[in-house]
């Protein structure tokens, strides 16, 4: 591998003519050498291809320094070739790229000073988030008589029988909370716990496997049982489990929305990916699983930030490829995540080609309906729509209700939705320790 000095610019070209547009720079990623520090920069243009990466050509930018846990790398992702990615440290110096020139993670727009008082969203829209995902889970679950059911008319009946959302009180017995939020309240318990590194992971793993003791009658699936029972918290690298093939639904997706919450800034990108992987593959210990975990914590890291939901997807498939150097890094079943990879990003992409979203930009090609804007702020139809259908009801109404809540809150919410909910106290306490935690106050 060639070596770079200090003085790259953002126009080298490898010898394929690409563009250097996509610095890996997470995981342990600064590793100590003779000649200093090195981050790893690979080429973002098309060629050979390798999983998450571009041509493949990669070189070694050294910085000197030894750059302390605390210090933060700031990521700026391009669009394309023109506008290159690059990594530059903040208090190191590091490559010749003018800070106005860059884009920020998640913006695709030139970088700009922060406005405001660096508070984020208010915390009551942690609390919506929190709660309307468990009102979700519980409208969708409903003891599972609706998660079973594979007919979607027929729970749109049985609701009309009910008399429509507006005359539901989700509270228990008849509407328990089902294993999605119980163990979302598990990580969301233990993201508030303010431990970080290898001890978070522990600590998650622990509430993991604590939280299986509260599942009678919740119906948890199988990745999880088995999952949790080879967890073994405390213990070095305890909180890993062996590659699982058929680890390959939902279970780590529904559990992360609150990673998004804790980690909501483009500077903690690394750290989002890390804690999204690592505690998905802890039950889901394969791509289709725990990249599911990435998928929900990026989303609910993009709502906070105020980022439209068109963007989502996109900015999903530009951070897959950090997501692999970080599984490949950590080097557990690299073989056997390598030959399982390309699956969701691939299903992601011809998703999103189909509804034009691909590109970042909207608005969505979908089959006629009420205006973007009638429609996204109207919490009967996204139950129509994203809990109440003949599928997996809870968890899909877990996580779009967990969404639409950071984007609106409860306003718009009939009361009996989630004043009555089960561990409704837990939930709004963890909600506003989360935010504490994710914007110091």
């Amino acid at each position: 591998m060639r070596e770079l000095s200090r003085e790259l610019r953002p126009h080298s070209l490898c010898r394929h003519g690409h563009r250097w547009c996509d610095v890996i720079g997470m995981r342990r990623a600064v590793r100590p050498s003779a000649a200093g520090w090195v981050k790893k920069v690979w080429c973002g243009g098309t060629g050979v291809r390798r999983p998450g990466r571009g041509c493949g050509h990669g070189w070694d930018l050294r910085v000197s320094g030894n750059p302390s846990p605390a210090q933060k790398w700031l990521f700026v992702v391009g669009r394309d070739l023109s506008h290159p990615t690059i990594l530059w440290h903040c208090d190191l110096s590091g490559p010749s790229l003018p800070r106005e020139r860059g884009r920020e993670w998640g913006k695709g727009r030139r970088m700009r000073k922060r406005s405001g008082n660096g508070r984020g969203p208010p915390p009551d829209r942690y609390e919506a988030a929190l709660l309307l995902a468990a009102a979700g889970d519980a409208l969708g679950f409903r003891g599972g008589l609706w998660e079973y059911c594979t007919a979607g008319a027929r729970i749109h009946e049985e609701l009309r029988a009910l008399g429509g959302l507006s005359s539901i009180e989700l509270r228990p017995p008849d509407w328990p909370l089902s294993d999605d939020t119980i163990l979302h309240l598990a990580t969301a318990e233990g993201l508030s716990s303010g431990l970080e590194g290898d001890a978070l992971l522990q600590e998650l793993a622990r509430r993991y496997v604590a939280a299986m003791e509260d599942m009678e009658g919740r119906k948890p699936g199988p990745s999880s049982i088995l999952g949790t029972s080879q967890l073994r918290p405390g213990e070095p690298h305890g909180y890993r489990i062996p590659f699982n093939p058929t680890g390959t639904g939902c279970g780590a997706a529904m559990r992360s929305l609150a990673i998004g919450l804790r980690y909501p800034r483009p500077e903690e990108l690394p750290t989002l990916i890390r804690v999204s992987i690592e505690s998905g593959r802890m039950t889901h210990h394969h791509p289709t699983g725990y990249l599911g975990a990435l998928a929900v914590a990026l989303f609910g890291a993009l709502g906070v930030r105020g980022e439209p939901p068109e963007l989502w997807g996109a900015e999903l498939l530009r951070i897959l490829p950090h997501a692999w150097d970080y599984v490949e890094g950590e080097g557990v079943a690299v073989e056997e995540n390598a030959a399982a990879w390309d699956f969701f990003g691939d299903t992601w992409r011809r998703y999103l080609e189909s509804r034009g979203l691909l590109g970042g930009g909207g608005p969505p090609r979908v089959p006629s309906l009420p205006t973007p804007e009638e429609r996204d702020a109207d919490w009967e139809e996204l139950c129509a729509r994203a809990v109440l259908h003949g599928g997996d009801n809870d968890s899909t109404g877990t996580i779009a209700a967990g969404c639409w809540g950071l984007r609106w809150g409860l306003s718009r919410v009939p009361p009996g939705m989630h004043r009555h909910l089960e561990y409704r106290q837990r939930l709004c306490h963890v909600a506003h320790r989360l935010h504490a935690l994710a914007w110091g106050h």
